[in-house]
C-alpha cells in the first residue's frame, strides 16, 4: 500500500501502522535495539526528501519501543521510508506507533522553502522572465538555488533581490496551497520546472500577487514567519547557469550577528567608525604598497653594493669551490679602526 502524508498540518500522529520492516534494503521480520533499517508506515507526518527539500528527522515510538528517524525518503512514488536507528525494544510489521517530527528542523526547512519561492519570484522580477529554476536544495539551515541566466548577478542586483524578498516577508502575506488539475494549474499561472513528471492533480503554493508554483513541499503559513532573508553568495556553475545561496530565519539572524561582531572587531582594530572602514582599508593598502616599493628599491641598492656596482664601492672576487663570491672592499677605510669598532 501507499503511505498517506499528513504532515502539512500536523507534526505528530498517533496510531500509524507499520506496513513493512526493511534491513539493508530487504524485508526483515523485525528491527531490535541497536539495529538500523527502514520502517514503512500506512500514514506519516514525516516529509520524504523531494523537490530539493531534505527529509524530516524525528522519533517513532510504541510501548517499550523507540527509534530515531535519521532521514525520510520516497523509494517509490507514494511510499515513504523512515530510516531509523532503534534505541529501545523492537519494531515489526503490524505494530501501531506514534510518529513525531523534529519541529525545529522542520521549521527551518519550511522557512527556507518559502524563502526559495520568494527568491525565485524576485529573480524573475529583477533579471527577467527567462530565469528558470535549474535545481535547488532546501535544508533547515540554508538554501541553494540554481537558475538560468546569461551573466553574473551584480552586487546591486543582489541587494535589490534581497530587499524584494524581505519586503514580502514584512508584508506577512498568507501562504496559500491549492490542489487542482495540472492543466488548470498551468492556466492559473503556476510555474512548473525541471521537466518534472506531474500527475493529473498537482499542489500549487502561492504568495498572492508575488509567487505561484507547483510544489509538494512544506511551507510557513505566513511570509512573516520567515523572519529575515540574506543572500550569502552568487556564482556561475556552468554556461548559462548561476547559483545563489541564502539564509532565512534563525540562520540569517546568526549570520547577521556574526557579521556585526566582525565589524565591531575591525572598528576597534582600525580605531575608526565602520562607515570609514573601506577608506581606511584603501589607505592602508596604498601605504603597504608604497613600503613594498621602498623595500624593493633598498634590496636593489644592497645587491648593487655587494657586487661593486654601486657608486663609491668596490668588491673583491673570491673563488669558493665552484662558486664565485664578491666581498665588499671599503676604499679609504682604516681597517684597524674598523676592527676596533666591530670589537
Amino acid at each position: 500500500g501507499k503511505t498517506a502524508f499528513l504532515g502539512y498540518d500536523s507534526l505528530a500522529l498517533d496510531e500509524a501502522r507499520v506496513l513493512a520492516v526493511l534491513r539493508d534494503g530487504k524485508l526483515a521480520p523485525r528491527l531490535d535495539a541497536g539495529e538500523e533499517g527502514q520502517l514503512i508506515l500506512d500514514r506519516t507526518p514525516f516529509y520524504a526528501m523531494a523537490g530539493g527539500q531534505v527529509g524530516d528527522h524525528g522519533v517513532l515510538g510504541s510501548d517499550g519501543s523507540a527509534a530515531e528517524v535519521r532521514d525520510t525518503t520516497a523509494p517509490l512514488p507514494g511510499l515513504v521510508a523512515h530510516h531509523v536507528h532503534v534505541t529501545h525494544g523492537g519494531f515489526e510489521k503490524g505494530m501501531i506507533l506514534r510518529a513525531e517530527v523534529d519541529a525545529e528542523r522542520r521549521g527551518g526547512a519550511m522557512r527556507h522553502h518559502t524563502g526559495t519561492h520568494l527568491l525565485h519570484a524576485a529573480l524573475r522580477e529583477t533579471l527577467g522572465p527567462h530565469v528558470k529554476q535549474a535545481g535547488s536544495l532546501v535544508a533547515p539551515d540554508r538554501l541553494r538555488f540554481d537558475f538560468s541566466h546569461f551573466a553574473p548577478v551584480s552586487p546591486r542586483e543582489q541587494r535589490h533581490i534581497e530587499n524584494r524578498v524581505n519586503a514580502e516577508i514584512l508584508k506577512g502575506s498568507g501562504v496559500e496551497s491549492k490542489v487542482m488539475g495540472r492543466e488548470e494549474a498551468l492556466s492559473y499561472g503556476a510555474l512548473a520546472f525541471f521537466g518534472d513528471k506531474y500527475g493529473e492533480e498537482v499542489r500549487v503554493v502561492e504568495v498572492p500577487g508575488f509567487s505561484k508554483e507547483f510544489c509538494g513541499g512544506t511551507h510557513v503559513h505566513h511570509t512573516g514567519d520567515i523572519g529575515l532573508f540574506l543572500l550569502t553568495s552568487e556564482q556561475g556553475i556552468s554556461a548559462g547557469t548561476r547559483r545563489v545561496e541564502a539564509l532565512a530565519g534563525e540562520a540569517a539572524v546568526e549570520r547577521a550577528q556574526q557579521d556585526e561582531g566582525i565589524l565591531e572587531e575591525l572598528e576597534q582594530a582600525a580605531k575608526v567608525d565602520r562607515r570609514e572602514l573601506v577608506d581606511e582599508y584603501a589607505r592602508l593598502r596604498d601605504e603597504l604598497k608604497a613600503r613594498e616599493r621602498e623595500l624593493q628599491a633598498l634590496k636593489v641598492k644592497l645587491a648593487s653594493a655587494a657586487t661593486g656596482d654601486a657608486p663609491g664601492s668596490a668588491a673583491d672576487q673570491v673563488e669558493l669551490g665552484d662558486t664565485l663570491a664578491w666581498t665588499p672592499r671599503f676604499e679609504g677605510l682604516d681597517r684597524k679602526a674598523h676592527a676596533a669598532v666591530v670589537d
